[in-house]
C-alpha cells in the first residue's frame, strides 16, 4: 500500500494505476511519465516507445481518484506526431490552471489543486474503442457490464460528442460475443483494484484488445461491508502470522471454488466470481475474520439461499443475521434471468444429491488420497513439496467441503422440525455421534496414560503411540507458527503427570454421557422423517470433526515443509532465522521474493498489534478499510447475566477459572473453565472441569461438539465474556438455555 501511494504521488493517479496494470500483465500500451515538464532527453525517450504516434494525456495527482475522476477536465491529445510532443506537454501542463478545472475543483469541493504529471503513450490505432463500467453506474446494480462502443477512437464516446452502440450484459448472462474479451478484461480490473471499474479500451486493425485507462466508477453508492470474526476465531485466535493467513486464504478461496464446481455452478460463473473467493478471509491488525458478504455472494450461487443463510449464520456462529435489504441486493448480483436461474437451480439441486448419495465413497476416496500424500515425510525440494501437496489435496478438497455443507443442512432442518414437531426439543443432545468422533480420543488415551502413572505403571509405549498419531495437535494447531507435540512435548507431559496426581488423590470422576431420548413424535409419518434427519445430522457433524483432523494433518506438514525452506533460507543468508519464514507470504515464498526490510516491517507491526486491544468481533462499515471505536467493544448484558448459546445441558453452579493459555494450567475439583476460545489442543483440560464456557464459537464449533461427546456442559457465543468474570467469581450456568449468572464476585464471599 506504501508503494502504491508513492506512485501515485509520482506518477499522478492515472499512470499509477496504468503501471500497476502493466506490471501485472494487463495489455496496456507502452508509457513514460513526465513528472516535472518537458524532459531534457525527450527525443531518447520517445525512441523507447513503438509507433510514430503518441497519445498526450493528463495525470494528476488527485485524478482517477475514488472520489473523483476530473474525467475531461485537462487537455488530452492523440496522433500526436514527434516534432509535436514538447508543445503538447506544455499545453496539457497549462490546462491544470484552466477556469474549469478551477470550476470542477469548486463544484467538487476540492480543496487544493493537485500536481499534474504528463503521460505519454505509445498510440494504438484503433479499429473501434470504447468504455466499460463493471457496475452499472445508473442503477448501481454490482456485477452487470456496461459497454459502448464507437469506430475509431473513443474520443468523441468519451467527450459526448456520439452515443456509439451500448451493452448491458448482466452478471452470468452470455455476453454478446464480440465484447468476451472486454467483460472479461473490465471484470479482470474490477478483481485486481478490488472495487468497481470505468475502463477505456480501444481494439487494433489486427484484433489486439488494449486497456488504454482504468478508474474506480466515482457514482457508485457506498457498499456496506461487513466483517466477522464469528468462529474463524476458533481457527485462528489472536495475532495470525503473515505466512498462515496467506496459507489460509488460499486454501479457503481455492476449496470453495472446488465445491460450486461440484455443485455444478458453471465454471463461467464461478470465474466471474474470482475476487469473491479471494476475499473470504481478511486480515485486521493482524487478526483473521470472515469478509462476511463475501461468504454469502458464494451462498447465493447454489440453489435455496434463503433457507441456507440462516443455516450458514448458525454454523459460522453470525450472531447478527444478514440485513434483509442487504440480502436482497446479493440475491439480485446473483440473478441471471428467470429461466437460467431455474437451470442454474436445477443444475445444483442435482449436483446436491449426486453428491449427497456418494458421499461414503468420496470419503473413502478422500482417506487414501490424504494417506498417500502424506506418506513420505521426506523433504527433498520444499518448494515442490508444497506444490505437489496443493496438486494431490487442496484441489482435491472434496469430502470435507460435501460433509460440511450437508451437516449445515441437515442440522438446520433438525432444529427446525424440533421446534415445528417436537414442541421445541433442543436437538444438542440428540446429535452426540458415540465413541467413534476422534477429538475424544486425545482426551481418552491422556486419561489412560494418567491412570497408569497414578498406578505407579510406565506408559511410554503409550506415550509415543500417541504423539505417533496425534503429534500434530497442539494449541492453535492451524497457525504454521504454532509448535506442535513434535516440536516439544512438555506440556502435554505435565498434564498426564498433573492428572495422574489429582487421581491418586481422588480428585478426578468419570465423565458420563446419560442417553437422551429422541422426543416424543405422534405422526408415524413425520416420526420416520425426523429419524433420518436425526442420522444425517448426527454422521455429518461426526465426519465434520473427523475431517478437521485429516486437516490438521495437511496443515502439519506443510508447516514442516516450511519450516525447512525457512532452514535452507536462513543457511544461505536470504534471512537471519529460520522462523523468520512465518513473516513472509506463501506468495512470496513460491516467487522467491526474500525482502529482510519487509520482514522487520512485519515483525514489528506484530509486536504492535499483540500489545494493542484486538478489533471487535463484528465491524461493519461502509468504506474499504474496517473502523471501530470502543463503544463496539462494549456487550450489552446486564452485570448480572449474560445470554450465549447452549450446547450441552445441565445447570451447574461453581467458581470459574478463566483460562487464556492452557499451558500448565490445572482446574481445581468443581471449577468450570471459562475460554476465549478453544481449539484440540484443550481437550485435556476437559475432562478436570465441571462445566464449560467459550466467548467464541457455535452449535458446531469443536468447543461445542466435544462437550457434547463428553457429556460436559457448555454454553458458547458469549461477546466479552473473559472481560466479565475473572478467576474466582460464582456463577449458575444452564447449559441448555445458554443462560449465565454472576452470583458472586471473587473475594465477596
Amino acid at each position: 500500500m506504501k508503494k502504491e501511494a508513492n506512485n501515485k504521488d509520482r506518477l499522478g493517479g492515472k499512470a499509477a494505476a496504468l503501471h500497476q496494470l502493466h506490471e501485472a500483465g494487463f495489455p496496456v500500451p507502452s508509457f513514460f511519465v513526465c513528472e516535472e515538464g518537458v524532459p531534457l532527453d525527450l527525443a531518447k525517450m520517445l525512441e523507447g516507445l513503438p509507433g510514430e504516434n503518441f497519445a498526450v494525456r493528463s495525470s494528476a495527482v488527485g485524478e482517477d481518484s475514488k472520489s473523483h475522476s476530473f474525467a475531461g477536465q485537462y487537455e488530452s491529445f492523440l496522433f500526436v506526431e514527434k516534432e509535436d510532443v514538447s508543445r503538447k506537454i506544455d499545453e496539457v501542463l497549462a490546462s491544470a490552471n484552466s477556469d474549469r478545472v478551477k470550476a470542477y475543483r469548486e463544484a467538487g469541493s476540492v480543496d487544493e489543486a493537485s500536481e499534474t504529471r504528463v503521460m505519454v503513450q505509445a498510440m494504438i490505432d484503433a479499429q473501434e474503442s470504447g468504455v466499460a463500467f463493471s457496475a452499472d453506474p445508473v442503477t448501481n446494480e454490482r456485477g452487470v457490464v456496461v459497454i459502448s462502443r464507437v469506430q475509431g477512437t473513443a474520443e468523441k464516446l468519451v467527450s459526448g460528442e456520439v452515443d456509439g452502440e451500448t451493452f448491458r450484459i448482466g452478471k452470468g448472462e452470455s455476453s454478446v460475443e464480440e465484447f468476451e474479451d472486454v467483460v472479461e478484461l473490465v471484470r479482470r480490473c474490477e478483481a485486481f483494484f478490488g472495487q468497481p471499474q470505468d475502463i477505456e479500451w480501444c481494439r487494433d486493425a489486427t484484433g489486439n484488445l488494449w486497456l488504454v485507462q482504468s478508474r474506480p466508477i466515482t457514482t457508485l453508492a457506498p457498499i456496506r461491508r461487513i466483517w466477522d470474526n464469528s468462529n474463524i476465531a476458533e481457527s485462528y485466535s489472536g495475532v495470525t502470522s503473515p505466512l498462515t493467513f496467506s496459507f489460509a486464504s488460499r486454501v479457503y478461496a481455492e476449496v470453495y471454488r472446488q465445491f460450486c464446481r461440484m455443485m455444478n455452478v458453471p465454471g463461467s460463473r464461478i470465474r466471474q466470481q474470482n475476487s469473491v473467493f479471494d476475499g473470504l478471509l481478511e486480515q485486521i491488525n493482524g487478526h483473521v475474520y470472515y469478509d462476511l458478504l463475501n461468504w454469502y455472494r458464494v451462498l447465493a450461487l447454489l440453489p435455496g439461499f434463503s433457507v441456507n443463510r440462516e443455516f450458514m449464520e448458525q454454523m459460522m456462529g453470525v450472531k447478527e443475521a444478514l440485513p434483509s435489504e442487504i440480502a436482497g441486493k446479493i440475491v439480485e448480483e446473483s440473478r441471471r434471468g428467470k429461466l437460467a436461474d431455474a437451470v442454474a437451480l436445477i443444475r445444483s439441486v442435482f449436483g446436491l444429491f449426486g453428491q449427497a448419495s456418494r458421499i461414503e465413497k468420496t470419503k473413502k476416496h478422500f482417506y487414501r488420497r490424504l494417506d498417500q500424500a502424506l506418506e513420505n515425510e521426506e523433504i527433498d525440494e520444499p518448494l515442490q513439496c508444497y506444490l505437489d501437496l496443493e496438486e494431490q489435496l487442496l484441489k482435491k478438497w472434496d469430502a470435507p467441503l460435501i460433509n460440511d455443507f450437508l451437516g449445515m443442512i441437515a442440522f438446520g432442518v433438525l432444529r427446525k422440525i424440533c421446534d415445528k414437531w417436537a414442541n421445541g426439543a433442543d436437538p444438542n443432545p440428540l446429535v452426540t455421534g458415540g465413541d467413534d468422533i476422534i477429538s475424544l480420543e486425545p482426551a481418552r488415551r491422556i486419561r489412560e496414560m494418567a491412570e497408569l502413572s497414578a498406578a505407579g505403571k510406565g506408559y511410554e509405549s503409550e506415550w509415543e503411540s500417541y504423539l505417533q498419531k496425534f503429534g500434530d495437535r497442539c494449541l492453535e494447531e492451524l497457525k504454521l507458527e504454532s509448535p506442535t507435540l513434535r516440536d516439544d512435548s512438555a506440556t502435554l507431559r505435565m498434564s498426564v503427570e498433573r492428572l495422574a496426581e489429582r487421581i491418586r488423590e481422588g480428585g478426578i470422576t468419570e465423565q458420563y454421557v446419560e442417553p437422551t431420548a429422541d422426543p416424543e413424535i405422534r405422526s408415524w409419518f413425520k416420526k420416520r422423517i425426523f429419524g433420518w434427519v436425526l442420522r444425517q445430522a448426527r454422521n455429518r457433524i461426526r465426519d465434520r470433526e473427523n475431517l478437521r483432523f485429516e486437516r490438521t494433518r495437511l496443515f502439519g506438514r506443510v508447516r514442516r515443509i516450511m519450516v525447512e525452506q525457512g532452514r535452507r533460507l536462513a543457511e544461505d543468508g536470504r534471512i537471519d532465522k529460520t522462523d523468520d519464514i512465518f513473516f513472509l507470504t506463501i506468495e512470496e515464498i513460491l516467487s522467491e521474493e526474500i525482502s529482510r526490510e519487509l520482514i522487520a516491517e512485519r515483525k514489528a507491526a506484530m509486536e504492535t498489534f499483540r500489545d494493542d486491544s484486538p478489533p471487535p468481533d463484528r465491524i461493519e462499515s461502509i468504506s474499504d478499510t474496517p473502523e471501530w471505536n470502543s463503544e463496539m467493544l462494549v456487550t450489552t448484558d446486564s452485570d448480572t447475566s449474560k445470554q450465549g448459546t447452549g450446547c450441552c445441558p445441565g445447570v451447574i453452579e461453581g467458581r470459574v477459572r478463566v483460562v487464556l493459555d492452557p499451558r500448565g494450567v490445572e482446574l481445581k475439583s468443581g471449577e468450570i473453565l471459562v475460554a476465549r476460545q478453544t481449539d484440540p489442543g484443550w481437550v485435556m483440560l476437559f475432562p478436570a472441569a465441571s462445566g464449560l464456557l467459550v466467548e467464541r464459537g457455535s452449535l458446531l464449533s469443536h468447543s461445542a461438539i466435544v462437550s457434547r461427546e463428553l457429556g460436559l456442559p457448555s454454553v458458547v457465543g458469549m461477546s466479552g465474556l473473559c472481560s466479565w468474570l475473572e478467576t474466582g467469581d460464582r456463577v449458575r450456568m444452564n447449559g441448555r438455555t445458554g443462560l449465565v449468572e454472576l452470583l458472586e464476585k471473587k473475594g465477596e464471599e
